[in-house]
């Protein structure tokens, strides 16, 4: 006979009480003139645990904005990214064993533009984390830094 038994020790399996979000959002596109857009969005939450504390990796506030611009064949776009500061775990090796920290907040601004060269055919460069933000979304693993990609996209019908 074969059988499993779980055990959900770190999972939220195990918390008898219940996790609680309140929070909102706002969210605004704006297109002053036919070749311009303009996005925003703001994002607010409280997110706590069984125990009251602020869930881990759930940051406060959050938002974007972008700026996009349509000129005949090419599209350009350039936006900037906020996460609030949050809170995570850190595992000592040494006794507590455990400890929450604080994870910082970070913006993160890209720019992106493209060409589309038929319509099966286009053609981009974008940068990624263009002012080189050290950052981190879990505690411990820094994430990468200024990106560069570029390349060719082909849609096939």
């Amino acid at each position: 006979m074969f059988s499993i038994r779980l055990n959900f020790v770190y999972t939220a399996n195990n918390d008898q009480n219940r996790s609680k979000q309140r929070g909102y959002d706002a969210k605004i596109n704006w297109q002053p003139v036919e070749a311009l857009t303009v996005e925003a969005f703001y994002g607010r939450l409280k997110a706590t645990d069984g125990n009251n504390l602020n869930e881990i990796r759930r940051p406060r506030s959050s938002g974007l904005l972008a700026v996009s611009y349509r000129a005949q064949n090419w599209h350009h776009q350039l936006s900037a990214a906020y996460t609030g500061d949050s809170a995570d775990i850190f595992y000592p090796p040494v006794p507590p064993y455990l400890e929450r920290v604080q994870m910082d907040a970070f913006t993160l601004v890209a720019v992106t533009s493209k060409v589309f060269i038929n319509k099966n055919v286009e053609a981009f460069a974008a940068i990624d984390n263009l002012l080189d933000t050290q950052f981190e979304e879990v505690f411990g693993y820094q994430r990468s830094g200024r990106t560069v990609r570029f390349g060719v996209k082909l849609q096939l019908n």
